[in-house]
């Protein structure tokens, strides 16, 4: 059931093959090799720094994404169950400071880290963890991998790492496979990890990004592929135009995590929003944001994939 429709189907439609043409004709910037090596295998054109994908690509990919899958929880009773009528919650994340009434707004440390596991632990309706903040006290070279031992340390809840290279998401695999008995225990079986390689708008990835995905990909683990397009400043200015680049962006993403591994879970995850033509930064809880948002929806469902929708709370 599509319970909203900012657009209609027709529009639905022009935003997809508009997307489809800036794929085939423009591409998108990639410059991990391995990446670029597995799209060219598949039938990708690479030109330079782009790779332009084939409608045909696109199109067989998307029939090999499931529309349904589990994420695994060390406590059975917290496992989360991903389809196209179900809503879950994560908490939040990506914050580089904390505040509180004693201290006010500070850089976050790990203590802060572990305060806030435990407190979204003891909450029925979060379902799963993201990085609530960044341990800016521990050494960033280990931090991801800290992310994972915390979390798992505080709470019997999935979780959601931020990842930098193809070895530190293996890494982070392998910590989170542990109680369910080793990578190959949960390789293609259970996914037990969610990642969420984000583009660069405009029609980029960066090598960070794509290796996760391409981890992750390998070992089954489940992949929200993000896009965060600023209509008037990384996209047009038009909100349907913004869009189709933002999916854009998201389906090369999805084509190449089925390049790795045919049958990848994946969220269809886009949290684009308009810029503020005074200062040129991201206008967060805007009107347009929130049409973006019921748009993104509407595309997912188009692709039969589960999605992934961000609230956002500006001070």
């Amino acid at each position: 059931m599509q319970r909203y429709q900012a657009v209609n189907q027709t529009d639905l439609n022009k935003i997809h093959e508009t997307s489809l043409k800036i794929l085939e004709e423009v591409g998108v910037i990639m410059t991990y090799e391995p990446a670029c090596n597995l799209l060219a295998k598949h039938g990708a054109k690479i030109d330079g720094k782009k790779v332009l994908f084939p409608r045909r690509l696109v199109e067989e990919s998307l029939k090999l994404a499931p529309s349904s899958f589990t994420l695994y929880a060390r406590n059975p009773e917290g496992n989360v169950i991903f389809n196209l009528e179900d809503t879950h919650y994560c908490g939040p994340g990506g914050s580089c400071f904390v505040a509180d009434l004693d201290h006010g707004r500070r850089p976050s440390k790990k203590e802060d880290f572990i305060n806030l596991i435990k407190l979204y632990q003891s909450m029925d309706l979060i379902e799963m963890h993201h990085v609530p903040c960044e341990m800016t006290d521990v050494d960033p070279a280990i931090r991801n991998k800290a992310v994972v031992y915390e979390t798992m340390k505080y709470s019997d809840k999935p979780l959601m790492p931020f990842m930098f290279t193809y070895e530190e998401a293996k890494e982070c695999i392998e910590m989170a496979a542990v109680p369910f008995g080793g990578l190959e225990a949960v390789k293609n079986k259970k996914p037990v990890l969610l990642a969420d390689p984000c583009t660069v708008t405009p029609l980029c990835y960066d090598d960070k990004s794509l290796a996760t995905l391409m981890a992750f990909a390998e070992y089954g683990q489940i992949q929200l592929i993000n896009s965060l397009a600023m209509a008037g400043a990384t996209a047009p200015v038009t909100l349907a135009g913004n869009v189709a680049v933002q999916n854009a962006e998201i389906l090369a993403g999805i084509v190449l995590a089925q390049c790795v591994n045919p049958g990848t879970p994946v969220i269809y995850s886009a949290s684009g929003s308009n810029a503020n033509m005074r200062t040129c930064s991201l206008t967060i809880g805007s009107p347009e944001c929130a049409l973006m948002s019921l748009i993104n929806g509407q595309l997912a469902k188009f692709y039969h994939l589960p999605c992934l929708s961000l609230i956002h709370i500006s001070e």
